[in-house]
């Protein structure tokens, strides 16, 4: 009901939400949704509840999600959201390997072509876990800077021996569809309890 009057005045106490709520998962979906509702006028509090990195990181993780939501739903607000994304993304040398992981996924959901050298720095210096967004030649496919076929010819010509035995190997011992499905459903799981897991003990050591 909130999110259908587009109230920017319940942003602020639905935020304050997020601590009654922290580990229920039917939460997460529902304040996204909420969010995205309200739309471009609840940028302003997103953005700043996003921007202080004494949130607790999931929480966190769930506004940036919201705000590339509200940037692909609400095309005079895209550049907006692409830049609050991007600006966290700057903090990379400190930003959690997962926090920075999904900054890149969304700004790639965003199709953000702006934000491709920094992203290409954060993956020089290794600042990010590559199973949340896929590696550097996914990102630069995803963004439109290369063809999947120009990248494919490409390893071919630098590793053919290897990249043939690299593809018979995937074919003996990859699992069947509905397997692997499951566990990338349960490798996401596994992520957002970890990633919950370490903003708590990051926020208690902050404040211990």
């Amino acid at each position: 009901m909130l999110g259908q009057l587009r109230s920017p005045s319940a942003v602020e106490p639905l935020i304050k939400l997020f601590k009654l709520y922290d580990d229920w998962d039917w939460f997460d979906e529902e304040i996204i949704d909420v969010f995205h509702l309200i739309g471009p006028a609840a940028i302003p509090e997103l953005s700043a509840y996003f921007s202080n990195d004494d949130n607790e990181i999931y929480n966190r993780i769930l506004v940036a999600n919201t705000l590339q939501k509200i940037g692909n739903t609400y095309p005079e607000s895209r550049e907006r959201c692409i830049e609050i994304l991007i600006e966290e993304l700057k903090f990379y040398k400190k930003n959690d390997i997962e926090l920075n992981g999904f900054l890149v996924s969304f700004l790639l959901d965003l199709k953000a072509v702006q934000a491709a050298e920094l992203i290409e720095r954060v993956f020089a210096e290794d600042r990010i876990f590559e199973s949340i967004c896929g590696d550097w030649d996914r990102v630069q496919v995803e963004l439109g800077l290369k063809s999947r076929e120009s990248l494919r010819k490409n390893k071919e010509t630098q590793f053919p021996l290897l990249d043939e035995l690299l593809t018979l190997h995937k074919q003996e011992s990859a699992p069947p569809q509905k397997i692997r499905r499951g566990l990338r459903s349960s490798n996401r799981k596994i992520r957002k309890k970890a990633v919950r897991k370490r903003g708590r003990k990051n926020n208690s050591s902050a404040f211990g």
